[in-house]
């Protein structure tokens, strides 16, 4: 008798207490979640952001100068492209809260940031640009203009969420009753 009385008390023992599971996964970034989960400018500055799609932005400048040799006009052009690749899943942070409006930077330097922001009340927080032409987004960046390649805009932000829960789980063996 007694040594059922001890192999269900350690059975018992074994199993009480806490079990925490966790399941993270990378949701978007829209307005509803902030909503829902009462997030402050201050608690958003403290997310990791990610791309859910690659950004390409190019810079591209042509310097030409003209001159006469010999009776002949010369012209002399210099072409310089400047490229920048954010690539799905690029880490960031908001440097930024400006109402419904995010400035993330994914590397470091004056001015390497990038709007992100929802034109609809539950949408993702897509890339922004000043204005769009054609599917090219033009932008400011890190001091000078840069424009995003066609497909940069459906780029948006996202996050993982880790959800954490609690089962508080209480089991015993029963051993039986006899005359």
């Amino acid at each position: 008798m007694r040594l059922h009385f001890w192999i269900n008390f350690f059975v018992f023992q074994a199993t009480l207490g806490v079990a925490l599971t966790s399941c993270t996964v990378r949701v978007p970034y829209t307005s509803t979640v902030q909503a829902k989960y009462k997030l402050t400018d201050r608690d958003i500055e403290k997310i990791q952001f990610y791309l859910s799609d690659q950004i390409v932005l190019y810079s591209a400048s042509n310097d030409g100068q003209a001159s006469t040799t010999n009776g002949e006009l010369v012209v002399s052009s210099d072409r310089q492209k400047h490229e920048v690749i954010l690539r799905k899943g690029t880490p960031g942070v908001v440097t930024q809260v400006m109402g419904d409006r995010l400035a993330v930077s994914f590397e470091y330097g004056d001015g390497k940031a990038l709007v992100f922001g929802n034109n609809h009340f539950d949408s993702p927080y897509y890339l922004m640009a000043e204005e769009w032409e054609r599917k090219h987004g033009k932008m400011e960046y890190g001091g000078d203009v840069y424009f995003a390649v066609p497909g940069s805009g459906s780029a948006h932000l996202v996050l993982r969420l880790k959800k954490l829960r609690q089962l508080d789980k209480k089991t015993r063996i029963a051993t039986g009753r006899r005359l």
